[in-house]
Order: structure tokens, then sequence, then C-alpha cells
């Protein structure tokens, strides 16, 4: 089970799931998230069997999504819709830090994401796998490389450790805290 969280909109990685879905028919893709017309827009295009809508959830249920992934997506693109207008499109690959990508880091699940540098920060070849962020075969080598269940245990196990010693909001707050001890 192959999981993504959050919105639908251009740029947010849809269009790399729409293509990925296709050749990997033994793969079920679970898309959690969304407003009501881009899941209707998604699901006629992504008219596959292995592709599963579950539209908006309460921000205290996702976790039990997240939970049942065995890979979690983080198919950010370099550009990405502005505040929902249709006609302006803003570049994200410099300045984004997803909540998805720590909540993913949280409970311990193996991440595949798009390889832009501020992504890049956080995520490495050992805590998560990265792949192309345009490229869909990119996508699905990384996906078939998690297939084996040791290897995704690992990532994901090491997502976690580097979550809980560097990224958890207690460990943010030390950090700040010592940053503000050593200036003054």
């Amino acid at each position: 089970n192959v999981g993504y969280t959050g919105h639908l909109y251009k740029g947010k990685g849809m269009e790399v799931i729409e293509k990925i879905a296709a050749v990997l028919p033994d793969v079920n893709f679970h898309i959690v998230g969304g407003m009501e017309n881009d899941i209707t827009y998604w699901r006629e295009r992504l008219n596959l069997a292995n592709v599963f809508f579950y539209g908006f959830v309460p921000q205290s249920e996702v976790g039990k999504y997240i939970s049942s992934f065995d890979i979690c997506l983080l198919p950010n693109q370099k550009k990405v819709l502005s505040n929902g207008n249709f006609d302006e499109l803003f570049s994200i690959g410099e300045v984004t830090s997803p909540l998805k990508m720590f909540e993913y880091m949280s409970y311990s699940k193996p991440v595949v994401f798009s390889d832009l540098p501020v992504l890049r920060e956080v995520l490495n070849d050992e805590n998560a796998v990265s792949a192309v962020y345009n490229d869909p075969e990119s996508w699905v080598n990384a996906i078939n490389l998690l297939k084996d269940k040791d290897l995704r245990d690992f990532k994901g196990e090491k997502a976690y450790m580097d979550f809980v010693t560097r990224y958890s909001w207690d460990k943010r707050a030390e950090l700040v805290l010592e940053d503000l001890n050593t200036r003054t």
C-alpha cells in the first residue's frame, strides 16, 4: 500500500501519481485529502482499480491512514498553485517544508520524495528514497525498490530516529532555546 496525504491541486504531486499508478497495477495507491472538486477531477482521470480516494479527513484521523501505508509519497513539484489561484504557479522548490514529511517520519514510514534541495535538508539516502520530481520512471523504480520489506523497515526506522532526534516539536524547541542561550 502506497499512500499520499494532502491537497490535490497542481504541483502537489498528483501528476506523478497519475503516471505511476497506471504502470504499477500491483500497487494500491491511497489518496487522503483534497477538496471535492479536485477529488472528482482526479477520480475521473485515474479511473483505475488500484487508486482509492478518501477525501478530506480530520487531522486527528490522518494518522490511522498513514499507519496503514507501507510507503508514503512526497511528490512535490517545483511549482505549485499559489493560494488556489489557477493562473499563478509559485516556486516551492526552495521554500517548502511540508508537515506531512514530518508526519510520515513520526510514523516510521519510508518516504519516496521529490529530490528537491529543500526536502534534502531533512530527507536523505539513509532515511528515504529520492526520485526525480518530474520523472515517472524514477518514481516507479523507487517504489519497486521499497517493495523489499527489510529496506522499508530500515528506511522507516531511520526516518523515525531522525525525526525524534532533530525534528519533533520538543526537539525543535530545545534547539531554539540552545541557540538563544549561545547568543546571549
